[in-house]
């Protein structure tokens, strides 16, 4: 086998791994909703056989965080230990190095559909996100100026709308 079959053969095993665990977690999804089904019909029996309310716990009805609420969560994070802005692909090597999952297809533009969906978050030049917190005058971090003629067409694009490339789009 060459190279070329190589990869050929893993990424068919990778496949092939892939949609096994799809499906163990969507087993894993319809095995909670019933157990969660199960707890309250508990609880209800209870209250019916004590004849008074049962206050339910938290414990087994938590709701998970959704995708968005984790990448924003993971990214703030990120964000705030390096303290500067940074570049989404070095976001997104971030991710990779923690073994952090990746939304979607795990490209840089799944995460910045994340971050721009939320107002914790900031453009600072073209491809370059920081928190919106660090544009209040207290924050010391700067974000880097635009060098290259896409980020200054992008930044004369933001002075020309008066607002953010974020915000420029409705969000």
């Amino acid at each position: 086998m060459d190279d070329a079959d190589s990869l050929r053969a893993w990424i068919a095993r990778a496949e092939d791994q892939v949609q096994h665990l799809a499906e163990a977690a969507e087993k894993a999804q319809r095995d909670l909703i019933e157990g969660r089904r199960q707890l309250m019909l508990l609880y209800e029996r209870l209250a019916a056989v004590t004849n008074a309310p049962v206050p339910v716990s938290g414990q087994g009805m938590a709701r998970a965080r959704s995708t968005r609420e984790r990448v924003q969560s993971d990214a703030e994070a990120i964000l705030k230990e390096h303290g500067v802005p940074m570049h989404i692909n070095q976001l997104l090597a971030e991710f990779v190095r923690r073994g952090l999952p990746l939304p979607g297809r795990g490209t840089p533009t799944n995460i910045v559909v994340h971050l721009t969906a939320s107002d914790r978050f900031s453009r600072k030049g073209r491809g370059t996100y920081g928190l919106a917190e660090w544009d209040r005058p207290s924050h010391s971090a700067s974000p880097p100026s635009p060098t290259s003629s896409g980020e200054m067409a992008d930044a004369a694009t933001d002075r020309a709308t008066g607002l953010p490339g974020r915000q420029a789009r409705g969000s």
